[in-house]
């Protein structure tokens, strides 16, 4: 019998308020400007960027049957047989977003079970793996393992959070709000040419705003990135190597084919900072990887987004 699970799409929208937000403004706009041609391409446009962030998140699913586990998540798929698997069990450290881990014989996979029942899907997992996976000292015996001086290591009650700056935000609306402005002032003077340009910025706009609502959680396990356009994730023993920007706004952690990179320590709120330069210095340290400034590391988001997803199996093994 095959199980399968989808994000809960309500429980989406609520932990990211941007999103129904933009979509209600869009409609104010049409009410309030009576479906004019220039509220119509604005709405348009926030529809479109919002409606994206919404579909990519419901195209994510966990399938579950008496021989696999398969899924997708950010528009890569992966499978493993429950035969191969050599350890098993589920992260909590993050009571909103519990990491079912599943490590083979050659990768380890880290699945996030955020918006999904996260507990139904450990009862069905423990019940098809093998009972020695459950053992505690099972992930220790991977193959790939980094042995680690756990004494050094401080434990964490809670992950460490850091989310997007307010400024970051005031900064998107206003643009938003500045840029409507504009584009319905030329329209309405016949100026397409301009119009059209400022359409761009608008886009542009929505794009920012939207990835300013963000947060970060640093864990015992590894690094969590969530934001309205996907949830990336890489844990402490899968880096292999850190480099940072040299203005330290960008930070990226790469461990073979799989990368993420998140936003650095100069957009990080005061609050926070030091706690979690800490730890994750702790962290690195006690696997002895070094830090290195990278002044292209600021330039590679859109690859090591695409990197830092679930990995698939049939193509590490091709």
């Amino acid at each position: 019998m095959q199980s399968v699970f989808r994000p809960n799409l309500i429980l989406w929208l609520w932990r990211n308020p941007a999103v129904p937000v933009f979509l209600a403004l869009a409609v104010l706009l049409l009410l309030v400007d009576k479906f004019s041609m220039p509220a119509i391409v604005i709405a348009f446009i926030v529809c479109a960027v919002t409606l994206l962030a919404l579909q990519r998140a419901g195209h994510n699913f966990i399938s579950i049957d008496n021989r696999q586990i398969s899924g997708r998540f950010q528009g890569q798929t992966f499978r493993v047989m429950w035969w191969d698997i050599r350890a098993a069990w589920l992260d909590t450290h993050s009571e909103d977003n519990p990491v079912l881990m599943l490590g083979t014989d050659r990768i380890l996979f880290a699945i996030p079970t955020r918006y999904m029942p996260a507990a139904t899907i450990w009862e069905m997992t423990q019940a098809r793996v093998i009972p020695a996976a459950l053992h505690e000292t099972a992930r220790q015996e991977l193959p790939y393992w980094q042995p680690v001086n756990q004494a050094s290591i401080p434990e964490l009650e809670e992950p460490l959070v850091l989310r997007g700056r307010a400024l970051e935000k005031v900064i998107g609306w206003v643009g938003l709000i500045f840029f409507d402005g504009l584009f319905l002032a030329f329209y309405s003077a016949l100026s397409i040419g301009l119009a059209l340009v400022l359409a761009g910025f608008i886009l542009f706009s929505c794009v920012y705003l939207l990835s300013a609502y963000y947060s970060l959680q640093v864990g015992p396990l590894g690094i969590t990135h969530q934001m309205v356009f996907g949830q990336f994730f890489i844990a402490w023993d899968e880096v292999k190597s850190v480099h940072i920007a040299q203005d330290g706004s960008t930070v990226q952690f790469q461990g073979g084919a799989k990368r993420i990179l998140v936003y650095g320590p100069k957009t990080w709120g005061k609050t926070s900072r030091e706690d979690v330069m800490q730890y994750i210095g702790i962290q690195l340290e006690a696997r002895q990887i070094h830090v290195k400034v990278d002044p292209w590391a600021g330039l590679r988001m859109a690859f090591s987004n695409r990197a830092a997803r679930v990995k698939n199996p049939a193509r590490e093994s091709s």
